[in-house]
Formats: structure tokens, C-alpha cells, sequence
């Protein structure tokens, strides 16, 4: 945000992440991701070194890296697979047909690379081919079961084989892959006694990645200030966030700045979680693609408002158009 807008916008985008009650959680967590940020840390320098001088070797190093990452990533949460093909579009815009097909085919060969021990291990253990793990239908099952309520993932703690004397009795009986197939099973009777719930879940799961749970558990008398901060003055920050962020994407738009992919990798990372199961670590990537435009919400009119222009989409470009009138 800083390169795009100026040092400003860096500094709210600091300030915004840090209040994120998610990141505030998960950032104790970094050291268990140590290898994915690395990863992701060279790719991000060497799309920059790319940028900046177009040479093929940049467009190499930057492939692998991300490929890796992305490698590393589909074994922590494979969901997030749907993201893959925007960034790596994304990256390649406005590059010669030489550097796209060098930086496309490299960071698909490390990615492989990345997944296949994985793959090849799951090929000999179960006998069948599938990406990284078969359990999205013991999620579309817990997800979607008549017992919740479709917010978060409560489901697991009283039906998950993990708790569940009985679930937990049928996934050691009948193996995992024969368990995720009966899954399945429930999951497509379920539907088929009552498809509005499933679509009423789904709908209460998008409005999760907005505001998060409306209803919260009754606080204990000695942890109410705690409770306040912790839950309901969360979700006026995630609504706060989400109202900016689409705000700053819709001036994005009309300031012709070229981040829709942005927004696309945002939404792709967080819809599968939409018609399964779904809780506050899986809205991260989200709500930093929100704090991006939000920023750019905020700043973009304070320098209109000081300079007399909108911001320009790129350096020593000709000033930006104002915005569409209504």
C-alpha cells in the first residue's frame, strides 16, 4: 500500500492488521508457518526484481517460489487451491509471451513437485487419485448436518469422529476413504429431505465472512469487559472492515486501478468454506484482502481532498479520472 499510494496508506494498513482480532490469534502461530512465508517472501521479491527489469531469470526464481508455496499451502488448507489460478494470471499481465510461459511453467513443475510425495503416498494407501485429502465431504456433511446452524465449526466438537464415540467407532471400522463415501451419503439425504437449510446455512455462512456470529454465548459476570472486547467489539471491526473494503474496491473500479484480481483471490480463497464449514481462521486471507481496498477508502479522499486529484494507478501516469458520477 505504501509503493501503491504512499507511506500513509502503509502505516493504516499496519495499524488495521494489528487490530484484526484473527491476526492478533494467529500471529502466535508464525513460527508453525515459518517455510509457506519464506516461500512466499522470495516470490513477492522476486515478482518485484521482475517488475522492475523484466529478465527471464526473476520470472524463474519467482515461479518456483510460489509454486512451493502454493505446494506447502495446499497441504496445510487445500481449499485454497481455487486462488491459484488468478494469482499466477495476475502475476504475468503486462509481461512478454517469453516470461509468462517461463514463470506459468515453473511454478507449476515446483508445484507438483510440491504435492506429489503426497499424492503418490495417498495413490499406495488408498488406491485412487484424488487432490491432497478426500474430507470435503465429512465437511459437507458436518457442515450442512440438521444439528447446526452453519457459523462456525462447532459441528466438529459434537459430531466430528474426533469427539463422537460413534463417528469416530464407523471412520476406524470402515477406513477413511469408506467413512468420507458415506459422508457423502448422509450429506446428499440430508439435502435431499431439506435443500432450503442448505441454502440458508450458506447464506448465513457468507454473512459470517461480513460481520461474524450476531449471537454470542451468555459471558460470565467476571469476564464481561473481556467478553466485549473480545466478541462483540470484533464483529463492529469485521463490519467496519467489510464496509470500507467494498467501498475501496468500487473506487478501485472507477479510478481504473488494476486490482480486481485482488478482490477475486479473496473471495476464491474464503467460497469454499461457504457451503461447508467455516470459522475465523478460514476469513484471514479475507480480511486482508478487505483491509487493502479499505485502505485505499480511506486515503484515496484525503488526497483528493489535499492535492485537488485523485491518486494515480501508476507512477508517472497521466492523474487518475475522478469517479463516475451516481
Amino acid at each position: 500500500m505504501a509503493e501503491l499510494l504512499d507511506p500513509l496508506a502503509g502505516w493504516i494498513a499496519v495499524l488495521l492488521l494489528l487490530a484484526c482480532p484473527m491476526f492478533r490469534t494467529l500471529s502466535t502461530m508464525t513460527l508453525a508457518q515459518l517455510p509457506l512465508l519464506l516461500y512466499a517472501l522470495t516470490a513477492i521479491l522476486a515478482w518485484l526484481k521482475w517488475r522492475a527489469n523484466g529478465r527471464l531469470r526473476w520470472a524463474g526464481l519467482m515461479g518456483a517460489a510460489l509454486g512451493l508455496a502454493m505446494g506447502v499451502l495446499s497441504l496445510t488448507n487445500a481449499a485454497y487451491a481455487l486462488t491459484y489460478p488468478v494469482l499466477v494470471t495476475a502475476a504475468a499481465l503486462r509481461r512478454g509471451m517469453s516470461g509468462r510461459l517461463v514463470w506459468a511453467a515453473t511454478a507449476l513443475l515446483f508445484f507438483l513437485l510440491a504435492i506429489a510425495p503426497w499424492t503418490i503416498r495417498n495413490y499406495h494407501t488408498f488406491g485412487r487419485l484424488f487432490y491432497i485429502r478426500d474430507g470435503v465431504k465429512l465437511e459437507m456433511y458436518l457442515g450442512n448436518h440438521p444439528q447446526t446452524a452453519g457459523w462456525v465449526a462447532h459441528a466438529y466438537r459434537e459430531l466430528g469422529p474426533a469427539h463422537n464415540e460413534a463417528e469416530r467407532s464407523a471412520l476406524l471400522n470402515l477406513g477413511e476413504t469408506a467413512y468420507f463415501d458415506d459422508c457423502w451419503r448422509r450429506f446428499r439425504e440430508n439435502y435431499a429431505a431439506d435443500p432450503s437449510s442448505f441454502w440458508t446455512r450458506t447464506a448465513c455462512r457468507v454473512v459470517f465472512c461480513v460481520a461474524g456470529k450476531p449471537v454470542h454465548s451468555k459471558p460470565r459476570p467476571n469476564k464481561i469487559m473481556a467478553y466485549a472486547f473480545s466478541g462483540i467489539a470484533d464483529d463492529w471491526f469485521n463490519s467496519l472492515l467489510s464496509v470500507l473494503g467494498l467501498a475501496g474496491a468500487v473506487l478501485a473500479w472507477r479510478l481504473r486501478y488494476r486490482c480486481g484480481w485482488v478482490l477475486a483471490s479473496g473471495v476464491l480463497a474464503v467460497a469454499p468454506f461457504w457451503i461447508t464449514l467455516i470459522s475465523p481462521k478460514h476469513l484471514l486471507p479475507w480480511r486482508v484482502v478487505l483491509l487493502f481496498y479499505a485502505v485505499l477508502a480511506v486515503v484515496a479522499p484525503i488526497q483528493r481532498f489535499m492535492d485537488g486529484v485523485w491518486p494515480r494507478p501508476d507512477a508517472g501516469a497521466a492523474p487518475a479520472a475522478a469517479p463516475k458520477s451516481a
